[in-house]
């Protein structure tokens, strides 16, 4: 199916009647809201991390020939993610989540975050920028490529579905319930989903331009107020349903496309995979 028609099916399954498609190939996960588990997620390449790592670790022989050291720390690149993220890095809001972190990201569970930050954040000369600039390059036009554009197609997808998710009849009377629920919390500027929560209000009172900082408990009260009318309002398991059978609709009429596209996807995650098995130094004792 073209992306016009893409588009066009998914104008027809956000109304009544929804768009014929053949039966799919592909399997879909159990559905999880808890860890907001999509249909797309499979197809989405969300290792960025592994990827920057495996990229960092490629540079070494060409910096050094620069004359610079590069002493890249150990890292664990599949710890470094968050319970606050999704599998592909969609920020998770619940009343568990927001009583113990409030707006705010949990910590990173890779034990070696705080050594791989500080050497990456470290000072350097513009010799040194230079030369990382060109050593990029060089890995990536020889040793790993950056993946095609094709590859970001179940993004796309993504995208679309969240869209048209948020046009559902069912999904906007839950937001205008949740909002109707926090009318006696407090918040100057109330926005009419929670799409755009935080506030700017909150934000500027709570100081939350730090993802990682410690919530306040004034941020916690706010924050678990907004969760518990998500889910009193139904909005949180509404939107959820709704995105999950847009997104699953998608799968089906862009079955051959996506597949062809996690074949790549897979080749490429796996060769980072390799590259930091072999290149990455040992974990500390």
């Amino acid at each position: 199916m073209s992306r016009v028609g893409v588009v066009a099916c998914l104008l027809l399954v956000g109304g009544v009647s929804g768009c014929s498609a053949p039966e799919s190939p592909i399997e879909l996960p159990e559905q999880d809201v808890d860890r907001w588990v999509m249909p797309l997620d499979r197809f989405m390449d969300s290792n960025d991390i592994a990827a920057n790592y495996a990229e960092t670790l490629l540079m070494g022989p060409c910096m050094a020939a620069a004359g610079f050291a590069w002493d890249v720390p150990w890292r664990d690149t599949d710890a470094a993610y968050r319970e606050t993220s999704s599998p592909v890095g969609i920020r998770i809001f619940n009343t568990r989540i927001a009583q113990e972190y409030g707006y705010r990201s949990s910590p990173v569970l890779d034990p070696g975050a705080a050594a791989w930050t500080a050497w990456a954040y470290r000072e350097i000369g513009d010799d040194e920028v230079a030369a990382m600039s060109r050593c990029r390059e060089e890995v990536r036009a020889t040793e790993l490529p950056d993946l095609p554009g094709e590859a970001q197609f179940a993004n796309e997808l993504a995208f679309q579905a969240y869209d048209a998710a948020e046009q559902d009849g069912g999904v906007q009377d839950a937001g205008r319930q949740w909002h109707d629920c926090m009318g006696d919390v407090g918040i100057p500027d109330l926005p009419a989903t929670p799409r755009d929560m935080p506030s700017i209000w909150l934000i500027e009172t709570l100081d939350l331009s730090d993802p990682n900082g410690i919530p306040s408990a004034e941020e916690i009260r706010y924050a678990t107020a907004d969760a518990e009318c998500r889910d009193s309002s139904g909005y949180i398991t509404t939107f959820y349903e709704s995105l999950w059978d847009k997104e699953a609709e998608l799968v089906r009429s862009n079955a051959d496309a996506l597949l062809r596209i996690e074949a790549v996807v897979t080749e490429h995650r796996e060769k980072v995979a390799e590259i930091i098995s072999t290149h990455a130094p040992p974990a500390p004792e």
